[in-house]
This record gives structure tokens, C-alpha cells and sequence, in this order.
């Protein structure tokens, strides 16, 4: 989901030689971009998700069964499943009028995460997740039968299908190429990336968890400079060796994927 160099480097490669040296930093944007969450009604201040639930236990704490090496699977909707704001979307049904039966798996995975989202937090106990995992293994033979897998590739494979399945765009508007236009502002230039990006994509799943990466790569050879601004929904983020203050915390794992670094050898283009 994070195409991070490949355009601005393209780029740079065909209006100049080869650059011995790249150097490459990026920033996660925070320019207020327009959002479409007003549209769906989450309470912040007022009744909360538990407010749609039956009696006065606490609910939301049911288990998923393992499928079998489905812990991957189940790590993945155990987070999704508690993020209170997808929850509510979901069990208080409001995300049936989005629902698109022209796109992705025609909301069948949408509908299957609703049903599932309505007995997570309705039951008590184990829930299995079966009909969740057998249609995940319908579109996407890499995910069918029981072996382990990358979480975060599931992940990704879910928040997108969930995206496709819920997006508002009918139809597929053209791909219109988005070219550098110099002189521009920075926030101009963002606001037009997203815009571009939202004219294809406008989805509740878009509203809640895409966020935009601003990458800049300057050729050391000559001095150019390109940036990109690529919408995101998760980003890869490693373990530093080590930090000052001995612990790592979640601010130094973004630090780390936002440092600048120079491409040499074989990671720079040519």
C-alpha cells in the first residue's frame, strides 16, 4: 500500500543521468484533508457502542476460534473488531446503505465482517470465524486451507476488500497521470494527491484509517528534487537496535521508518 519511491524516482531518471546517489526522506502529512466520517453517525461524547448492546454485561471481550494456524488471521480481526469506531459502523449496521455489489467481492466480505462483528460483541465466550475465513479462501486462493501466513498481509488484504466492498465511487473514474507543477505549495500539492486519490476511493474505511506519506528524493548528482504524497492504511514499521532511553516505544518505530537515508548500489535507481 505504501509506494514510497517509485514515481518521484522514475522522475528524476528521466529529466537527468544517473544519479550516483539518492538520498530519500518521507513524512506522514499533517495537513487537515477533507473527510467524510460527518456522514456516518459515531457518537464521541454520547452513547457509546456498548449503548446498542443488550443487558449490562460486558461484552466485547469474546474469543475467536483457532481454525486451525489461523492465529495470524485471528490477531488481525481481534484488532479490527476493537476499534470502536469500525465496530459501531458495523454493528449498528450503517454500513449496509454502502455497501457496493459492483466492486470487490461484491460486499460479500463486508457483510460476512458484520455478521461477524454482531457476535463478537453480542456473545459471550468462543466465536468461530469460519465463514469469514472460507470466503477469504474464495477470493484469494493464497489464503485458502489453514497454513500460517503474514498477518500483515492479511491485513491489508482485508482493509482493502473491506474498502472495495464499501466504496461510495460508482464505476471507475480514469486514472489521470499527476505530474509535478512547479512552484507549487506543499499543501496545495497534497490536497491535490488526495483529492485525486479520493475521486477513486471514498469508502468509511478510507475516512478512518488512510492517512498520506510525503516522500521527497534528491539526486546528489544534480540537485533535483521530486516529491510524491502516496495515500497509506498501514505502514511497515521495524524494531530499532536500540534508543536512548533504552525501551522502544511506538514513536521510535515511526522515527525510524521516516529517517532519512541515502540508496546506493543496488537500491538506487537506474
Amino acid at each position: 500500500m505504501i509506494p514510497v519511491l517509485d514515481q518521484p524516482t522514475h522522475e528524476a531518471n528521466d529529466q537527468h543521468e544517473t544519479p550516483r546517489r539518492l538520498v530519500s526522506n518521507r513524512e506522514i502529512t499533517a495537513i487537515p484533508l477533507p473527510r467524510r466520517s460527518s456522514l456516518i453517525t459515531i457518537p464521541v461524547n454520547g452513547p457509546s457502542l456498548r449503548s446498542l448492546l443488550p443487558g449490562d454485561r460486558v461484552l466485547g471481550l469474546s474469543g475467536l476460534a483457532n481454525l486451525g494456524n489461523t492465529c495470524f488471521m485471528n490477531t488481525c480481526l481481534q484488532c479490527l473488531l476493537n476499534t470502536e469506531p469500525l465496530a459501531y459502523y458495523f454493528v449498528s449496521n450503517q454500513f449496509k446503505p454502502d455497501v457496493n455489489r459492483a466492486k470487490g467481492m461484491k460486499g460479500q466480505l463486508a457483510e460476512a465482517f458484520g455478521d461477524l462483528a454482531h457476535k463478537v460483541w453480542t456473545v459471550n465466550g468462543s466465536v468461530s470465524p469460519s465463514r469469514f475465513k472460507s470466503l477469504i479462501g474464495t477470493w484469494a486462493n493464497s489464503f485458502a486451507g489453514y497454513r500460517q501466513h503474514d498477518a500483515q498481509e492479511f491485513l491489508r488484504f482485508v482493509l482493502d476488500g473491506l474498502h472495495e466492498d464499501l466504496n461510495r465511487i460508482q464505476g471507475t473514474p480514469p486514472y489521470k497521470e499527476l505530474k509535478d507543477i512547479p512552484g507549487e505549495p506543499e499543501n496545495t500539492t497534497s490536497k491535490r494527491w488526495w483529492t485525486a486519490h479520493k475521486a477513486r476511493n471514498d469508502s468509511f474505511v478510507v475516512d478512518l484509517f488512510s492517512g498520506q506519506l510525503k516522500s521527497n528524493v534528491t539526486c546528489m548528482k544534480c540537485s533535483h528534487s521530486s516529491k510524491a504524497f502516496d495515500p497509506f492504511m498501514d505502514l511497515s514499521l521495524t524494531l530499532p537496535a536500540s534508543t536512548a532511553h533504552g525501551s522502544v516505544s511506538l514513536a521510535d518505530c515511526i522515527d525510524k521508518f521516516l529517517a532519512e537515508e541515502t540508496l546506493t548500489g543496488s537500491e538506487r535507481w537506474t
